[in-house]
């Protein structure tokens, strides 16, 4: 993840309008990391796409973290 909770906030007041309109953000994440979301969420994150490949981890680990959910 390289756009902190800050960056993103100030992103999304750039543009210049208000919500709703969606905005998605990629990065990587724990199914436990309750602190991480709400950050993005309060920055104005409404979509949190998680980057999934074979280098975080085997097949098996990749589908338990798709399966804990958000």
């Amino acid at each position: 993840m390289t756009l902190t909770p800050a960056e993103l906030e100030a992103n999304v007041a750039a543009i210049g309008r208000e919500p709703p309109f969606d905005v998605a953000v990629i990065g990587y994440s724990q199914a436990d990391d309750e602190r991480l979301r709400a950050g993005y969420e309060r920055a104005g994150a409404t979509w949190w796409l998680e980057t999934i490949h074979d280098l975080r981890g085997d097949a098996g680990t990749m589908l338990a973290r798709i399966d804990a959910g958000p």
